[in-house]
């Protein structure tokens, strides 16, 4: 519809912002190999058009837990904690992550987890994120070589002003994989494909449901 910022492409320019993102982190290792974390941060997030409808965020998190091997070839995270927007949304969330690693080798790892946060999004004011992923990593030659991948789904909640659910749902599933290739200490080339698929209950707004398919190349200078 013509005057929504969200799909109207004259209008794509109100939802402009600047984020500010202020962080505590902290890590206290109390064995050999496990250490006790607490994360604190807050994202300021403004927006350049003042008239237009983008709700304004402040969210306050904090995440504690623990980190390290539990045994000589899996290592385990899990933090837990909320989330607070005092913005426009004046809600709250439990926030958190569980990862689970495997080292099969000193350069090859598998890791499974499950991540929960709230971050800030034009329009709206707030969503909920939910992530599944799957991480691997391959390495070769003493580990100038490695291929990597990352498989992951996401299940995004919208939130709208004062606490009310915006009826809208997102889900997100992504693959990414690619070889990464240390020419020197200094120097590093990689390369990365990704399939990304997106479909929203906004089904009125087709440009949100889609798939992409992206293909990059980074050169990485080190000093």
């Amino acid at each position: 519809p013509a005057g929504d910022i969200t799909c109207d492409p004259a209008l794509v320019a109100n939802m402009n912002y600047s984020n500010l993102n202020f962080a505590l982190g902290s890590r206290f290792r109390f064995l050999p190999k496990t250490a006790a974390i607490l994360d604190v941060n807050f994202d300021y997030r403004t927006y350049f058009n003042t008239a237009s409808t983008n709700q304004p965020a402040n969210i306050l998190r904090g995440r504690a837990g623990l980190a390290g091997l539990i045994t000589p070839r899996f290592s385990l995270t899990l933090l837990a904690g909320a989330a607070y927007d005092f913005g426009a949304t004046q809600r709250a969330a439990p926030i958190g992550q569980a990862e689970l690693t495997y080292l099969v080798g000193d350069s090859t790892s598998v890791a499974i987890g499950y991540l929960r946060d709230m971050m800030p999004v034009p329009a709206y004011g707030t969503f909920a994120n939910d992530r599944g992923y799957l991480n691997a990593r391959l390495g070769f030659f003493s580990d100038r070589l490695t291929l990597n991948g990352t498989a992951s789904v996401d299940y995004f909640t919208f939130f709208a002003p004062m606490g009310a659910v915006a009826n809208r749902n997102d889900l997100l599933v992504g693959l990414n994989v690619g070889p990464a290739f240390t020419v020197t200490s200094w120097f590093v080339i990689s390369a990365t494909y990704g399939l990304g698929y997106r479909s929203s209950t906004q089904s009125t707004q087709t440009g949100i449901n889609f798939v992409r398919h992206e293909a990059n190349l980074r050169l990485t200078f080190r000093y």
